[in-house]
């Protein structure tokens, strides 16, 4: 049996003569579609690009004219708080979802590209085998 295998591409081929045998293993694929996501949004920086402040601060500050009520007080900055929480919250949301929805359509381009691709091979192998 010969054994020839190519330079860093992966494919190695398993030439048996007298079985009259080629055999063709590509190796080196189980990360090709997560490194060709992450070459192609290697700007996605997950860490920091969806990730919010850790401390959302929410102030109340009574009034002199006003009565001094400390658990009017405490609803007031917490209400702030959390709008200012919320309105972060949504806008890393809508950012999430705007890069899953071009992370998506670029899938789907690959996913037809590499339907493509398949079927012309199949033809080519088809055109070999009659």
């Amino acid at each position: 049996m010969i054994v020839e295998t190519k330079d860093k591409s992966g494919i190695t081929y398993y030439i048996d003569e007298e079985k009259r045998t080629v055999v063709c293993k590509l190796r080196g694929a189980m990360f090709d579609v997560l490194d060709n996501l992450l070459s192609h949004y290697s700007y996605v920086d997950f860490e920091h690009d969806y990730t919010m402040k850790d401390c959302y601060v929410g102030k109340a500050k009574c009034s002199p004219e006003d009565k001094w009520d400390k658990n009017t007080g405490k609803r007031i900055a917490l209400c702030r708080a959390l709008v200012s929480y919320y309105n972060d919250r949504d806008k890393l949301f809508m950012k999430v979802c705007n890069d899953l929805v071009s992370i998506k359509n670029y899938c789907l381009d690959q996913s037809i590209y590499a339907g493509h691709k398949a079927d012309s091979y199949r033809d080519e192998l088809n055109k070999h085998l009659g």
